[in-house]
């Protein structure tokens, strides 16, 4: 089905990430300047969760959504409040397409199933997150890690010209396993312990959907 003009710019050998393995490096290298700020916003953030943080409670599910909006604004998904507020309340669409206020409340849901869950992060616990984020929508792409190759930016065709390659599916389970044994560290700062395993998360790109 592709042109055979373009079929050389599709095919051949390309390079896929291997994810270096985190759990046991002993130290994560940052910038001095860097250090500076990440310890002055975590003591910010004590200072606010000390005086008033326990008087938001009743703005939790307003917190939650609007992270969950602004999350799937990556995914070029955008809805109103109120009816992301109504997507929450009634059964998902029947139609082929998804209406985005379904499938931000879902991840309001997948965030709320993240942040209520019992016990460490796991291998299970991710798989069990993304399945509450697609149940609805995608359902045959839940309930395991890929089993494809995939790919950010470029085209639909092949990895050739994408910006970003995520590993070859028969790496996740053990780049996984790596990122769970990270997450336990107990000598990084919070919020740097954080972003690095986000970023090793979406590097590691797991799912074929619902990362």
């Amino acid at each position: 089905m592709i042109p055979r003009s373009r079929r050389q710019t599709v095919s051949g050998t390309y390079l896929a990430t291997v994810t270096p393995p985190i759990a046991d490096e002993p130290s994560i290298e940052l910038p001095g300047s860097l250090m500076n700020d990440l310890a002055e916003a975590e003591a910010a953030i004590a200072r606010f969760d000390e005086r008033i943080g326990t008087s938001l409670a009743g703005f939790a599910i307003i917190a939650l959504r609007t992270e969950a909006a602004t999350s799937s604004q990556i995914e070029n998904l955008s809805a109103a409040a109120s009816s992301i507020a109504v997507a929450e309340h009634t059964r998902p669409s029947r139609g082929p397409h998804t209406p985005n206020a379904e499938l931000i409340a879902a991840n309001v849901a997948a965030m709320r199933a993240a942040i209520t869950g019992d016990g460490p992060i796991s291998a299970p616990a991710i798989i069990a997150m993304q399945q509450v984020l697609l149940k609805a929508s995608a359902p045959q792409l839940t309930g395991r890690f890929r089993n494809e190759q995939v790919w950010i930016g470029g085209t639909g065709y092949s990895p050739h010209g994408a910006s970003h390659i995520a590993p070859h599916h028969s790496r996740i389970s053990a780049a996984i396993d790596d990122l769970v044994q990270f997450t336990e560290r107990q000598d990084l700062g919070g919020l740097a312990h954080i972003a690095v395993a986000h970023a090793q998360f979406e590097t590691i790109h797991p799912f074929s959907d619902g990362n």
